[in-house]
C-alpha cells in the first residue's frame, strides 16, 4: 500500500540537535533534506571493511569472537588477502616458467656460461612444433633433447649465434631447481596466508557489525548536512519527509526536547518520495515492481496487481504441470536448505514455490505433462478443465453443421461427418504424421481456446488498468466498453466461433449486434468524454484505439510461448524415442533441461514485460523515488 508523504519543518534548540537526530535514527521514519557526503569521505572508512568482509566470506564459517579494534583487523585482512593474491599470481608465473624449462632438465646456468667462455661456443635453446621439426633437424648444430606437448626441444652448440625460421629460441634466467625451490616457498606463503584468513573468519560478524556502525555514523552525518543555523547558532532548522500516517509518532520522539515541528506545503520543484508498505504476497509484488521502476507519489500501489498478474503470466508461458513439479521440488529443496533465511531471500523462495504451484495448476488445466500427448479418452485429459471447453465447442460444431469450422474439419477428415458425440468426434479427428498418431482436431480446438483465453486475459488486464486511472482520464470508461465490444464483435468478422457461442451464453447474431454497439458506442463515449475533459486536445484520444488494440494483441505471447514450449517438449520426446534407450534418455533429459531454462527466461522476461510495458503506461506515471529515511542498520 502507498501512503502519502508530508513535508515537515523541525525547529529547535541547537543543544538538542544531536539527541534529536539519534532518536530519529532509532525511530527510522524520517527522511531529512540533506546534501551528499563527498565520496572520498563516505568510502574511505567503509572500503576497507567491505573488502575485508568480501575476503572473509570466501573462507569457511568459524565460531564468532570479539575484536578490540575491528578497523585494524580489517586492514590486516585486506593486506593479507592482497599479498596472498600476489603470491598466487607469482605461483602461476613460476609454474609457467617451470613448464618452459622442464623439457631441458635440471642444469646450472652458471656452468653453461662457463662452458661458453672456455669452449668459445654459444649454447642456445630452441623449441619447434613436432610437425615442423624435420625442417631444423638437418642442422649439425642442433642436439635433440626431448618432446613434450607436441613440441620438440633442441640445444644448439655453435661457434656463432644461429637462428631458425621454424624454431623459437628460449632464454632462461633461473635454473629448474631454483624455480622449484621458489615454487615450494611460494606455496608455503600461500598456505600460511590461507590459514590466517581461515582463523580470521571468526572476526567476520564483528567486522560486519563495525561496518554497520560506520554506515550509521555516515548516514547520521549526512542527515545533519541539511541543518540550517539561526540566532547565532542557538537554533537549528531542518526539513524532512514523513509518511502522513506516522506523524502521530513525532510527539513522543520530541518529548523532553526543545524542538517544534510544522507541516509545510510541497513546492513545484520538490521530488516527493514514494512510501510503500506491504506485507505478505503484496511485499513480493513490491519486489517485482522495483525491477522496472518506482511508482510516483501520486500512483496507487501496483504491488498486489503485479504479483498476481505475473503469477498467471508465468504459469501460462510454462504451461506444463511436469515442469511445475520440478520447480516446486526445487523451491522446497531451497527452503529446506536455508530454513532461517530472511528478507528478500525468503520472499524469493516463496515466490518460486507459488509460481511452481501456478505452473502445476495451469498445466493440469490444459493437460500438459512433459510434452506427452494424451488421448481424448485418457483420464488426465478428461480431468483437464480446458478439455471440457473443447468438448463443448465440438458439441456446438455437431449441433451446427453449417458452421465454417465444422465444414472445414469434415472436408479434411470425412469420417467426422458420422460422429454424433464430442468424444467420437475427437477420437476420429486424428491423423498419422511421421508414423505417429496425432489428434489434430483436439489439439487445434484446444489451441484456439487457449489463444482466445490469452486475449481475454489481455483485455481484462488492460481494462483494469484503464479503470484504475479513470479519475485521471474519463475516456477510459468508453475504451473499456469498446474492448469488450470488440471481443464480442470480431469473431463475426473472422467467421469463427468463440467460447461465448460454444457455451451457449449468446447466439452469434446477438453477440455480433451487442458487440458492434459496444464497440462503436464505447469509442464514441471515449472521444466525447475526452473532449469534455481536455477540450480540443481530447481529439488525440482517437489514437488510443490503435494503442489498446496493439497492447491486447501483445498478450498472444502467452499462447505462443506456451505452445512453443509444448512443441519443443514433444519434439525432444520424439527424438529420444527414435535413438534407443541410452542415447534417447540423454536427449530427453538434456532437451527438457534446455526447455525448462527457456521457460524460466520467457516467463520472467515476458511475464514482467506484460505488466510494465503493456499494462503500466495506461495507469501509472512511474519515475518515483523511494522513501529513504534515516534509520539504524541491522545484520540479519
Amino acid at each position: 500500500m502507498r501512503y502519502d508523504v508530508d513535508k515537515v519543518l523541525f525547529v529547535g534548540l541547537a543543544c538538542d540537535k544531536a539527541t534529536f537526530f539519534l532518536k530519529a535514527q532509532r525511530a527510522g521514519f524520517i527522511e531529512f533534506f540533506s546534501q551528499s557526503i563527498p565520496k572520498e569521505v563516505a568510502l574511505e572508512s567503509t572500503a576497507t571493511f567491505l573488502s575485508a568482509i568480501k575476503y572473509l566470506k570466501q573462507e569457511d564459517k568459524a565460531k564468532p569472537k570479539e575484536v578490540d579494534d575491528p578497523f585494524e583487523i580489517a586492514k590486516y585482512v585486506v593486506c593479507l588477502a592482497k599479498d596472498k593474491e600476489s603470491q598466487e599470481e607469482r605461483l602461476r608465473v613460476l609454474k609457467g616458467e617451470i613448464a618452459r624449462i622442464a623439457p631441458f632438465g635440471d642444469f646450472s646456468l652458471e656452468e653453461v656460461r662457463n662452458i661458453e667462455a672456455l669452449g668459445k661456443r654459444h649454447i642456445q635453446f630452441f623449441c619447434v612444433k613436432r610437425a615442423k621439426a624435420h625442417k631444423v633437424q638437418q642442422s649439425s648444430h642442433l642436439v635433440y633433447i626431448s618432446t613434450q606437448h607436441d613440441m620438440d626441444y633442441f640445444i644448439s652448440i655453435s661457434p656463432h649465434l644461429v637462428s631458425f625460421s621454424e624454431a623459437i629460441e628460449m632464454h632462461f634466467t633461473t635454473s629448474l631447481s631454483d624455480l622449484e625451490e621458489h615454487l615450494r616457498k611460494t606455496k608455503e606463503v600461500i598456505a600460511q596466508a590461507h590459514k590466517e584468513l581461515r582463523e580470521l573468519a571468526a572476526c567476520l560478524p564483528a567486522l560486519q557489525e563495525a561496518l554497520l556502525q560506520e554506515l550509521d555514523v555516515q548516514h547520521l552525518n549526512k542527515a545533519k548536512e541539511g541543518v540550517s543555523k539561526h540566532l547565532d547558532e542557538y537554533l537549528f532548522a531542518v526539513e524532512a519527509w514523513i509518511p502522513r500516517h506516522l506523524k502521530v509518532n513525532i510527539p513522543p520522539l520530541l518529548d523532553g526536547l526543545g524542538i517544534y515541528f510544522e507541516r509545510l506545503s510541497t513546492e513545484e520543484g520538490d521530488l516527493v518520495p514514494t512510501y510503500l508498505e506491504n506485507k505478505g504476497l503484496a511485499h513480493i509484488g513490491e519486489d517485482l515492481v522495483h525491477v522496472y521502476d518506482t511508482p510516483s507519489h501520486k500512483d496507487e500501489d501496483p504491488s498486489s496487481w503485479v504479483f498476481w498478474s505475473f503469477l498467471v503470466f508465468f504459469s501460462m508461458i510454462v504451461a506444463d504441470a511436469g515442469y511445475g513439479m520440478i520447480y516446486l521440488l526445487l523451491g522446497l529443496g531451497i527452503r529446506y536448505k536455508f530454513p532461517y533465511i530472511q528478507g528478500f531471500g525468503r520472499r524469493f523462495i516463496k515466490l518460486m514455490i507459488l509460481i511452481a504451484m501456478g505452473c502445476v495448476a495451469w498445466g493440469f488445466c490444459v493437460g500438459s505433462y512433459f510434452g506427452i500427448e494424451l488421448a481424448p479418452d485418457s483420464l488426465l485429459r478428461k480431468c483437464a478443465p480446458v478439455h471440457y471447453l473443447v468438448k463443448k465447442k465440438v458439441e456446438y460444431y455437431i449441433q451446427n453443421p453449417q458452421d465454417a469450422d465444422y465444414q472445414e474439419w469434415v472436408k479434411a477428415i470425412p469420417a467426422l461427418a458420422k460422429a454424433k458425440t464430442p468424444e467420437s468426434f475427437l477420437l476420429q479427428g486424428h491423423e498419422i504424421k511421421q508414423g505417429k498418431l496425432q489428434y489434430t482436431v483436439m489439439n487445434s480446438v484446444q489451441d484456439g481456446l487457449i489463444m482466445e483465453f490469452a486475449l481475454l486475459i489481455g483485455m481484462l488486464h488492460i481494462a483494469l488498468s484503464l479503470l484504475r486511472s479513470v479519475r485521471r482520464d474519463l475516456s477510459h470508461l468508453g475504451w473499456v466498453c469498446a474492448i469488450f465490444g470488440g471481443y464480442l464483435y470480431f469473431p463475426a468478422l473472422l467467421h469463427t466461433t468463440s467460447s461465448v457461442h460454444a457455451l451457449g451464453l449468446m447466439s452469434k447474431v446477438a453477440t455480433e449486434q451487442v458487440g458492434l454497439q459496444l464497440l462503436l458506442g464505447g469509442i464514441a463515449v471515449a472521444i466525447l468524454l475526452a473532449l469534455i475533459q481536455h477540450r480540443w486536445k481530447g481529439l488525440a484520444s482517437i489514437a488510443k484505439s490503435i494503442e489498446i488494440f496493439a497492447d491486447i494483441l501483445s498478450y498472444l505471447r502467452l499462447y505462443a510461448l506456451g505452445l512453443a514450449g509444448m512443441i519443443l517438449a514433444s519434439t525432444f520426446n520424439s527424438m529420444g524415442e527414435k535413438v534407443g534407450f541410452v542415447f534417447g534418455f540423454l536427449i530427453i533429459l538434456v532437451g527438457h533441461g534446455l526447455n525448462i531454462v527457456l521457460g524460466i527466461m520467457g516467463g520472467i522476461i515476458h511475464g514482467l514485460r506484460l505488466n510494465f510495458i503493456e499494462w503500466y503506461h495506461h495507469s501509472f506515471e512511474g519515475g518515483g523515488r523511494l522513501f529513504n529515511p534515516l534509520r539504524r542498520l541491522y545484520r540479519h
